[in-house]
């Protein structure tokens, strides 16, 4: 260590950035904005760091070569340095919480470790917080369960280091959302009635016709959005990923048969798409009129949690975010970050979703149409025979 005339150590300052392996890794949106999020945090609780995570210098620029757009949500966050609110995080519970990550780390598990399925991160959002006293709270509104009573402002004790930089999370990916948007090939008017539904690699699929009843009123396109993990992912439950994003596409185009020039280019407004880049997703999702995270999905957690408001442009956009008892994570997320206006989260009664989807298909068999979709839609997946869990 340096010293001076006096012998005193010399501290200087070290400037640090991000790996290339955070930033272009399109596969974790969620686990790599979490580390970015914690490394800023960490910057700003001393005066010996700086910390930018420049991702944007890893963008390659190859679209027209590779044939297809890879940028990730990581390169188009902005830089600029995050001040947490010390009165929902102080020093000492930072420095308490990085000496338990360091204490904890284990090199050889975290090279093993699958972040696609990740919620947590140790410290921006650990798994255990000791002065968590909350449990979820539910109130009468929910469409297949419980809808769960947040709170509009995070408070102590219920808090993580996260909860502290949230709001300036939610407009710098509200910015990059707006910026990014003008590549994203959206289909027209998605941000004033379209309808994005996000599969992650590890989503617990729902019944089919779960999903009308979280639609507005006209939607002019629907969109199963992906990423390319769902070509060969299989869900908690069995499913192949792609096969049921197909099952949806199906489903939906019998239901809005108007829909069949509605999308980008004049194509049908019902698509499923796997798209490689996180930015051009995540730009969507967080702008469409309405987004439906299921159960298990984290990686549609940071985009519901910023959705659109902007009175101006006339954009006012919503989340639905479902969960399931067995996870909880959506729930336990959003009341560590503070409910905002234009998100709804409700745990699903799975068995009470199962038989409202047999009843369905028993009204359909009666050619009564529901007040879920047309009955034809119910008719023809209810003569399948050996029906999948997802559409009991």
């Amino acid at each position: 260590m340096n010293r001076d005339k006096t012998n005193n150590p010399i501290i200087t300052t070290m400037y640090t950035q991000e790996d290339d392996t955070v930033c272009m890794d399109w596969s974790s949106p969620h686990y790599r904005v979490l580390e970015i999020v914690a490394s800023s945090i960490l910057d700003r609780l001393n005066g010996y760091s700086r910390y930018r995570h420049d991702c944007y210098r890893s963008r390659t620029w190859d679209e027209a070569v590779m044939g297809y757009d890879r940028t990730t949500v990581q390169q188009i966050l902005p830089v600029a340095r995050m001040g947490p609110n010390h009165d929902l995080m102080n020093v000492s519970e930072a420095v308490t919480q990085c000496k338990i990550c360091l204490d904890n780390y284990d090199t050889v598990g975290e090279e093993r470790r699958v972040k696609t399925f990740a919620y947590h991160h140790c410290f921006a959002w650990p798994e255990a917080w000791e002065e968590h006293n909350w449990s979820p709270a539910f109130e009468a509104g929910g469409l297949y369960g419980q809808k769960v009573v947040l709170p509009h402002n995070a408070t102590k004790p219920n808090t993580v280091p996260l909860t502290s930089v949230f709001p300036q999370i939610r407009r710098r990916l509200n910015h990059a959302a707006k910026i990014f948007a003008n590549v994203t090939h959206a289909p027209p008017l998605e941000t004033d009635s379209g309808v994005i539904i996000w599969l992650d690699a590890g989503t617990t699929a729902i019944p089919l016709d779960a999903y009308i009843n979280y639609f507005p009123a006209s939607p002019t396109s629907i969109t199963v959005l992906s990423s390319p993990l769902c070509a060969a992912a299989l869900f908690p439950t069995g499913e192949k990923c792609y096969q049921y994003a197909e099952s949806l596409v199906d489903y939906f185009k019998v239901a809005y048969p108007g829909l069949s020039n509605t999308g980008f280019g004049g194509l049908s407004g019902v698509q499923f798409q796997m798209s490689t880049s996180s930015a051009g997703s995540w730009s969507r999702m967080i702008r469409a009129k309405t987004l439906i995270c299921p159960p298990t999905s984290p990686n549609c957690l940071f985009p519901a949690a910023s959705k659109d408001y902007d009175e101006k442009a006339g954009l006012d956009t919503h989340a639905y975010v479902l969960d399931i008892e067995s996870s909880g994570k959506a729930i336990e997320f959003f009341n560590l970050v503070g409910h905002w206006d234009r998100v709804t989260v409700e745990q699903l009664n799975i068995p009470l979703v199962r038989r409202l989807a047999e009843r369905s298909r028993y009204l359909a068999s009666l050619n009564l149409t529901t007040s879920t979709g047309e009955a034809a839609v119910n008719q023809q997946h209810g003569q399948q025979v050996g029906i999948p869990f997802y559409q009991m």
